[in-house]
């Protein structure tokens, strides 16, 4: 495991999905910008059971309240609040969904513990920019800022890895589903007796209770990074076990993404396109995962759902 010091002027390269502006001799103002979470990408957490949400481009902030109006395919418009905890090792996050319509909501959370093996790909880089702003010599010369894949190939590879042990629990209510949602309640509980229903409205199917999870997470990856956006890639795999069934469920994910800078005067975009593989105890199924989202309002497929949403 390693640690860096980083001086001021190069502060904000973490966590991933913090953005960094620094002072390049040459380029001017250079932005690095990584996903996650979500998620296995940190978003690929995002929709399969008992995961917590950590969506890349996120306007909130570690330790804030986000609020955000959600509205999926087939669902009816909810209401979602997300508390974060973050330091370097650890992370705390708690999510809820309400269905104003139906009365039901969902809760689940998180802790995790993150070992990292290596400093951050981000945070070398922002220490190359700022030796090269400073006249300085360069700690690591094979970190080059302006070719592609800046890191190198052995850090795309082998390098920037965390491993996250910790728990996840889900808890909620099924409130008074309208005669729609409880069509589709019941024609759930009867496809699958043994499971519980799932809560109807919310847009998650959450298997309620507490579960082991063990992530491992491959740190957001600059492929190549301009004045103008940058492009990065990424991918994770999650495994929960059931407290009570011991059942096994590995939900899998990749993400290729770009990001574009100041398309209008508040607004970048980011658009993220990859794939979601979940396997449990019904098999395996994989699925396309696309998104883009501007500073407030995202538009999102995954797990073959549509997902508009907006933050407040």
């Amino acid at each position: 495991m390693s640690e860096a010091v980083v001086p001021k002027q190069a502060e904000r390269v973490l966590p991933p999905r913090d953005t960094f502006r620094s002072s390049s001799a040459g380029r001017g103002a250079q932005r690095f910008q990584a996903p996650d979470s979500e998620s296995a990408v940190s978003e690929a957490e995002e929709a399969q059971p008992d995961a917590e949400e950590e969506e890349e481009g996120s306007s909130g902030t570690p330790g804030g309240l986000r609020v955000q109006l959600r509205w999926s395919s087939g669902q009816n418009l909810c209401l979602k609040l997300r508390q974060s905890l973050q330091t370097s090792r650890l992370e705390m996050k708690c999510s809820s969904f309400l269905n104003p319509q139906t009365g039901t909501h969902s809760t689940r959370a998180f802790a995790r513990k993150n070992f990292h093996t290596h400093t951050h790909t981000l945070q070398r880089l922002a220490m190359s920019q700022y030796q090269a702003a400073q006249g300085q010599a360069a700690d690591e010369p094979e970190v080059n800022a302006d070719s592609w894949i800046p890191g190198g190939l052995g850090t795309l590879i082998f390098k920037d890895w965390t491993l996250s042990p910790g728990l996840a629990y889900n808890w909620g209510s099924r409130g008074s589903p309208s005669s729609s949602s409880a069509s589709a309640a019941a024609a759930a509980a009867a496809a699958s007796p043994e499971q519980p229903a799932p809560l109807t409205g919310l847009g998650l199917c959450p298997d309620l209770g507490l579960k082991y999870l063990l992530r491992v997470y491959k740190n957001p990856q600059i492929i190549k990074m301009t004045d103008q956006g940058s492009l990065w890639a990424t991918c994770s795999s999650s495994a929960f076990i059931d407290q009570k069934s011991a059942e096994l469920t590995l939900d899998s994910g990749i993400r290729l993404g770009l990001v574009r800078w100041a398309v209008t005067s508040t607004q970048d975009i980011r658009v993220t396109a990859g794939l979601d593989i979940l396997s449990n105890s019904s098999g395996t199924t994989r699925t396309p995962y696309f998104k883009v989202t501007d500073k407030k309002a995202t538009l999102k497929l995954q797990r073959g759902v549509w997902n508009v949403m907006y933050e407040l």
